[in-house]
């Protein structure tokens, strides 16, 4: 019965997960960025600022292995959702329900519910032996929205108004919490009083973290001290949902959001935050007229 209990409650997380755009972005070592786009696959686009679809699922979220990962490898069996992989040197990892990322060893981490129903993170290596990697504090936790690592093999995990932080012994910390965005844009499709709602983040090489603050139309800038300033905002009905960071500044993947869970309508854009703080547009997905 406990059994059947943990995959309702994942199956309930999965429908929250479900009524919100896709929440995947990673740069690769050559420049490429690739992004999820929930309404048509997954985008790549090249050093030059060329578009191009690779297909692949309608997933929600993405992560990155660099590394020759092993045609074939294992991957996770996971309660409710399921996890593609798409393409070689790099491959990316296509998450459908639960947020996902790689470590630079190939250890691939996502949440998953316990049988005593409360949150984990485990660890899955590309040999297939899964692991918990920590046991989630919040009390009545069922899923979080983001998932991100340090280059200290920390991870770092969203809540809708909190960011926490996992270390390599599996100690869990808080970065920040109760988070406000001042000027809080009101973004339709978002349930009220889950602002900022949190989401995709990054976490640059000196610990420096940048979040999408979806339910704001914002993007932040969190200091490893819990300092906050807004780097990015955007017009509603857009909303930021996920980030990636590189040496040449941000890539925010944005999306229109829509009350209605309309896949087709939910259309993507990439825009970049340069380190002088100055925002330009890099790519957006058109989208066939109906006929």
């Amino acid at each position: 019965m406990k059994a059947l209990i943990a995959v309702l409650l994942v199956a309930s997380a999965a429908t929250a997960a479900f009524a919100h755009p896709g929440s995947g972005i990673v740069v690769d070592r050559r420049g490429t960025v690739y992004f999820a786009d929930t309404g048509g696959g997954v985008w790549a686009i090249d050093p030059a600022g060329k578009l191009a679809s690779r297909g692949g699922p309608r997933f929600h979220w993405m992560a990155i292995d660099e590394s020759a990962r092993p045609s074939g490898a294992p991957l996770p069996s996971i309660p409710g959702g399921e996890i593609t992989p798409v393409g070689a040197n790099p491959t990316l990892l296509l998450s459908s329900d639960v947020p996902i990322v790689v470590g630079p060893d190939g250890t691939l981490y996502y949440p998953e519910l316990g049988r005593d129903g409360g949150l984990r993170i485990i660890g899955f290596t590309r040999s297939g032996v899964a692991s918990v990697r920590a046991t989630l504090p919040s009390k009545g936790l069922k899923w979080i929205n983001g998932l991100a690592i340090a280059a200290d093999g920390a991870l770092y995990y969203t809540e809708d108004k909190a960011i926490r932080r996992v270390d390599p012994r599996g100690v869990v910390s808080t970065v920040a919490m109760n988070v406000a965005v001042p000027g809080c844009a009101r973004i339709p499709g978002n349930e009220p009083g889950s602002e900022p709602y949190l989401r995709g983040l990054a976490v640059a090489p000196a610990g420096t973290i940048f979040v999408a603050a979806s339910g704001c139309g914002a993007v932040l800038k969190v200091t490893p001290h819990g300092a906050i300033t807004v780097v990015l905002r955007t017009t509603s009905p857009w909303s930021p949902t996920a980030v990636a960071f590189s040496a040449s500044g941000l890539y925010v993947l944005e999306y229109v959001h829509t009350v209605e869970e309309d896949r087709r309508a939910w259309v993507p854009r990439v825009r970049k935050v340069l380190p002088n703080g100055s925002v330009i547009s890099i790519a957006s997905v058109q989208r066939p007229k109906a006929r």
